[in-house]
């Protein structure tokens, strides 16, 4: 099965539902500041990057890095968890489960 390849700084579908479903209520109940979509990218080792999909800035100040993934790939994995390992902050990623009654998420925090 061949993939499109995705445009960076274009939202995939998942990652529209999550800032709509998830993401915006933050911002509109005051309990995020900011949310960046790629707007960060870490520096895990010499040309190896990491761009999260959602960087949250919280209103205490806490920032939180959010991926969203249909399915996951192994080196997408390793890299949310070789920067969970470096840079002090949240690490979320959330998985869709799309069915007729809405959509679901599952969670998993690094």
């Amino acid at each position: 099965m061949k993939f499109a390849r995705r445009q960076p700084g274009k939202m995939n579908r998942y990652e529209g539902m999550y800032l709509e479903q998830i993401l915006q209520p933050l911002l509109s109940s005051g309990e995020a500041l900011k949310i960046l979509y790629e707007g960060i990218t870490l520096k895990l080792a010499d040309r190896l990057r990491y761009t999260p999909d959602f960087t949250v800035i919280l209103s205490d100040g806490t920032v939180e890095f959010h991926e969203v993934k249909g399915f996951w790939k192994d080196d997408a994995k390793a890299k949310i968890k070789m920067a969970a390992a470096i840079f002090p902050a949240r690490f979320v990623a959330a998985v869709p489960k799309i069915r007729k009654a809405g959509t679901t998420w599952t969670y998993t925090e690094f």
